[in-house]
C-alpha cells in the first residue's frame, strides 16, 4: 500500500511539473517555431512556385495525368482554401443570420446564361428580367444565409443557392447565375 501511495505521489508530480513550465522555456520554444517558420517559408514558397511552372508547362504539353500529380502535390503543400474576407470567414459565412443576407442580397444583379437579369429588390422578392423585355416578381424565402427558394406560378419550386464566394449560384430548374455588380 506504501509502494501505491509513493508511486501516485511521483506520478503526481510528475504531471504537475509537466503542467508548469518555465516561463524561458515556453519563450525558448516560441523563438524556436519563429525560427523554423522563417526558414522553412522561403523553401516552401520556392517549391510552390516551381510546382506551377511545372503544371503549367505539362498542362501546355497535354500531359494532364502529370498536371493532376502536380496538382495533388500542390494541395499537400497548401491545402485548399475557400476564399475568406477579413477575419478569416468564408464569404458567405460572414453573414450570422438570415437577415443580414437579406439586407445583402437586395444590393445584388444576377445573371442566367439565358442573358435573364435576377435581382432582389426587397429582402423577400426575387425580380426576374428575360430578354425579351417581360419582367416578373415572386414571393421567395430565405431558407438560410445562401439559399433562397420559391415557386413559378405554374408550382415549379426553385431553390438558389449561392457559392460560398458569392460569386455565382446555382438554380433547381434554371440555368445557373453569376453576380454582374453590387447595386
Amino acid at each position: 500500500m506504501k509502494t501505491l501511495s509513493l508511486a501516485l505521489r511521483i506520478l503526481s508530480v510528475s504531471i504537475q511539473m509537466k503542467a508548469e513550465e518555465p516561463k524561458d522555456l515556453l519563450a525558448l520554444r516560441q523563438s524556436f517555431e519563429r525560427a523554423r517558420t522563417a526558414a522553412v517559408s522561403p523553401l516552401e514558397k520556392k517549391y510552390e512556385d516551381a510546382l506551377l511552372v511545372l503544371k503549367d508547362r505539362l498542362t501546355r504539353g497535354g500531359d494532364f495525368d502529370g498536371a493532376v500529380a502536380v496538382q495533388a502535390e500542390l494541395q499537400v503543400l497548401r491545402p485548399a482554401t475557400v476564399p475568406e474576407m477579413p477575419g478569416g470567414k468564408p464569404r458567405l459565412a460572414r453573414f450570422e443570420n438570415v437577415e443580414e443576407f437579406a439586407e445583402w442580397v437586395k444590393t445584388t444583379k444576377w445573371e442566367s446564361a439565358d442573358g435573364s437579369i435576377v435581382t432582389f429588390p426587397e429582402a423577400k422578392t426575387v425580380e426576374v428580367a428575360k430578354p425579351n423585355g417581360e419582367t416578373f416578381q415572386i414571393h421567395t424565402k430565405i431558407e438560410e444565409p445562401g439559399v433562397i427558394t420559391y415557386a413559378y406560378s405554374n408550382g415549379v419550386a426553385e431553390r438558389i443557392e449561392m457559392a460560398s464566394d458569392l460569386e455565382s449560384a446555382t438554380r433547381k430548374s434554371a440555368a445557373p447565375l453569376k453576380r454582374i455588380e453590387l447595386k
